[in-house]
């Protein structure tokens, strides 16, 4: 998949994480309790990490029940190569119109991201 595949019109948030990361469980966790303001942004999180991890990841976060919520691993690193983050997690923030809004280096706090998100819209 790639950004072109993500339709205009709704900001969306790209989440770089790594499975085993604390933070990167935490900020899943709060994203996760706020799924209700969240319900109206695509959410895609990424890891260059094993399949396996992604999978357990997928099973403790049960991101698979959240429709807006895509879960995917990026074979070619394309993410980190592009970005250059610094660590785990990175999350951008995407208006609808497909411009950076925001990047947060490290766990993001739920206020910030939903400010961010609601300025977006």
């Amino acid at each position: 998949m790639s950004t072109t595949q993500i339709p205009k019109g709704t900001p969306f948030v790209l989440v770089y994480y790594d499975p085993d990361c604390r933070e990167c469980q935490d900020e899943t966790r709060e994203i996760i309790k706020h799924k209700d303001e969240l319900s109206d942004t695509r959410l895609y999180f990424i890891t260059d990490l094993q399949f396996s991890r992604m999978k357990l990841f997928n099973q403790v976060f049960k991101i698979d029940q959240h429709k807006n919520i895509v879960l995917g691993r990026d074979y070619s690193q394309s993410f980190y190569k592009l970005f250059k983050p610094s660590g785990t997690p990175y999350t951008i923030v995407y208006d609808g119109e497909k411009k950076m809004r925001a990047a947060f280096s490290g766990q993001a706090k739920i206020d910030d991201l939903l400010a961010v998100l609601n300025k977006a819209k």
